[in-house]
């Protein structure tokens, strides 16, 4: 299950990166008679470049699509853990809180990845797809490795350790705090090079 772990983890930097990639793909169209390249090594490139941003793009519209599937309790559990979106967490959850014990919260985890699976099952969205779709895209990869290896994905999972409100507790700890502490960054486009992306 890490491979969707890894689609989650991306979700929400999808935007980001093809806005980037329309932009490389531009520069090398126009740029390409300035080149010392053969003309078909440059179009396979683009070619490449163009099959990547349009599978992320239909990465994201079934992950959108999935995200309707699911409750206001489901939507929040996935941004907390994946999505760790800053804005969208204080905007939309900023009064919610996990009303029950770590065990819980894990138990129903767990059983959101299984409905998460099943739907993007029924999608096409399997771990052969994944391997085939996204196996030249670098960070993509990087962050399944990483996933597989168990280690941390830094750049979204920086939250202090007891965070989650028990219901046992006086006084119940809003998430949301927690991670205005927290400065996260993108190590895949703090670079600013778009060709990193891809192995």
């Amino acid at each position: 299950m890490n491979y969707l772990k890894v689609l989650l983890y991306v979700y929400p930097r999808i935007g980001k990166v093809t806005a980037d990639l329309e932009e490389v793909i531009l520069s090398k169209a126009l740029s390409s008679y300035n080149v010392n390249e053969k003309t078909e090594t440059q179009i396979e490139k683009i070619i490449e470049l163009v099959s990547i941003k349009d599978k992320l793009l239909l990465l994201k519209h079934n992950i959108e699509s999935t995200l309707k599937e699911l409750t206001c309790e489901e939507n929040f559990m996935l941004e907390y853990k994946f999505f760790r979106r800053a804005k969208v967490l204080k905007n939309a959850y900023s009064d919610f809180k996990f009303d029950y014990c770590e065990r819980t919260y894990f138990r129903k985890q767990t059983k959101l990845l299984l409905k998460i699976k099943e739907s993007f099952l029924k999608k096409g969205m399997d771990k052969d797809w994944f391997l085939e779709s996204f196996n030249n895209v670098k960070f993509i990869m990087n962050l399944y490795v990483k996933t597989n290896q168990g280690e941390k994905i830094s750049f979204c999972d920086k939250r202090a350790k007891k965070l989650l409100s028990c219901s046992n507790e006086k006084e119940r700890i809003n998430p949301i705090k927690e991670l205005n502490k927290k400065k996260t960054k993108l190590p895949f486009l703090s670079g600013g090079n778009i060709e990193a992306i891809i192995v």
